[in-house]
C-alpha cells in the first residue's frame, strides 16, 4: 500500500483569501499544494469586468496554483466566462454550488441551486444542449 501525502487545497474566503492573502501565504508557509479562489460572478449578456479577474492572473499567481471557481446559474454566462478562463492558461475550474449566503441563495446560485437539482441537471452538457467549450 502506497502512503501519499494529502493534496492539500486552500478553501476560498471571499474578501481573505485573496491574491495578496495567497502570495503572502506561499512566501511564508508550505504545505498547501493549490488554492480555490473566491468566487467569479457571471454577468448576463457576456460581458465581463477585467477587475473581476485580476485575482486570478495567471502572472500574480505562481507561487501556489490557482482554480479560479465561478458562481453562476446561466450555463451561456458560464461558458463564456470558462472560455475566458482558459484563455488566461486555466485548464479547470469550479462551479461553486456551496455559497450559503443569503443574497446569492434567493437569487438560485450557489448553495440555492442545491434544492433544484433538475436546474442543475440542465445546465451540465448533454442534459442542456450546451457544449462545455463550443469555441474548442
Amino acid at each position: 500500500m502506497t502512503n501519499n501525502p494529502p493534496f492539500l487545497i486552500l478553501a476560498p474566503l471571499q474578501g481573505v483569501t485573496d491574491v495578496v492573502f495567497r502570495q503572502t501565504y506561499a512566501r511564508h508557509f508550505n504545505g498547501i499544494d493549490q488554492a480555490m479562489a473566491p468566487f467569479i460572478s457571471t454577468m448576463s449578456s457576456r460581458r465581463l469586468k477585467p477587475s473581476r479577474l485580476k485575482d486570478v492572473d495567471p502572472a500574480l499567481n505562481t507561487a501556489l496554483p490557482v482554480i479560479p471557481q465561478i458562481l453562476g446559474n446561466n450555463p451561456d454566462d458560464f461558458i463564456y466566462l470558462g472560455d475566458y478562463l482558459f484563455d488566461m492558461g486555466y485548464t479547470q475550474v469550479n462551479w461553486n454550488l456551496g455559497c450559503p449566503h443569503s443574497k446569492i441563495a434567493k437569487k438560485l446560485r450557489g448553495s440555492g441551486l442545491l434544492s433544484h437539482p433538475d436546474k442543475i441537471d440542465a445546465f451540465l452538457p448533454g442534459n442542456s444542449g450546451h457544449e462545455a467549450h463550443p469555441k474548442r
